[in-house]
């Protein structure tokens, strides 16, 4: 599958992966979060897609990257971790 296809085939699930990611900051069990990683990349495998989830060091918030099983080329991170980076600069700068 070509990488534009892919990324066509995960826009329709980086909704899902956003909404299973703010769920996760709101639940405590850790059983409900290996639930949702399993079925999210369950829901992936079909585009040799893996999503590997991890804690942004600057923020604490949850990042995802979707990266090709095949390739190991990251397709897309959710958020962006520029984005954070860059929130975590500006935090750090308003704190003094």
């Amino acid at each position: 599958m070509c990488p534009e296809s892919k990324v066509n085939s995960i826009s329709g699930i980086d909704m899902n992966v956003s909404r299973a990611a703010w769920e996760w900051q709101m639940e405590k069990s850790s059983a409900d979060i290996r639930n949702q990683v399993r079925r999210a990349n369950r829901a992936l495998e079909a585009v040799d897609v893996q999503a590997k989830f991890s804690i942004h060091e600057g923020t604490g918030e949850i990042m995802v990257k979707l990266e090709d099983i095949n390739t190991g080329e990251v397709i897309r991170e959710i958020p962006p971790e520029k984005l954070l980076d860059l929130v975590a600069k500006m935090q750090e700068m308003a704190r003094g």
